[in-house]
This record gives structure tokens, sequence and C-alpha cells, in this order.
């Protein structure tokens, strides 16, 4: 029975190995996890932001293409075009046939 303790004792180091080596990956996995939550986290931050940057742009777009539509208004307005208050730039001027008195 001398050699009992031995053989216990070797098969807890047996067992340890294997149980060290799944505790390391375990480890690693539990930083990859957090690498990869803290980069979601950032990404995320930055998709909200560009998210907003796009937003803004939108309404200065808007914004810009209605002064536009303004000033060219008020140019053709201040130059005698006809049909310059007429949405579409058509004048009611006329008979509207292009092709009578031909």
């Amino acid at each position: 029975m001398r050699g009992w303790p031995a053989a216990a004792a070797a098969a807890r180091c047996s067992l340890a190995r294997p149980a060290q080596s799944l505790q390391a990956k375990y480890q690693l996995l539990l930083q990859d996890f957090d690498s990869l939550d803290q980069e979601r986290e950032e990404l995320q931050a930055s998709l909200e932001e560009a998210e907003e940057d796009r937003a803004r742009l939108a309404e200065q777009l808007q914004q810009s293409q209605e002064q536009s539509g303004r000033q060219l208004r008020e140019q053709q307005v201040s130059a005698g075009l006809p049909g310059a208050g007429v949405r579409g730039g058509h004048s009611p001027a006329g008979s509207g046939d292009p092709g009578e008195g031909t």
C-alpha cells in the first residue's frame, strides 16, 4: 500500500495539467470576448456619430437647395423673365399651341 499515495499524487498531477490548460484557454477566451465587446462598443459609438453627421448633412443640403431655389426665383423676377413667379417656369402668355399660325 505504500505505492498508493504516490499513485494518487500522480493521478492528481495528471488531472491538474488538463485543468490548468482549460483554465488558461478560458482566460484567453474571456480576454478575446472583452476585446471584441470593447470594439463593438467603439463601432456602435462611431455608427451613431456617423448617423448624426448624415442627418445634419441632409438638413444642410435641404436648406441649401431651398436657398438656391429662392435666389433663382428672385433673380428671375428681378430680370423680368417670363414665368419667374410660376412654379415650373412656364408662362401663361401665348396661345399654348406651338403649331398655331404656321
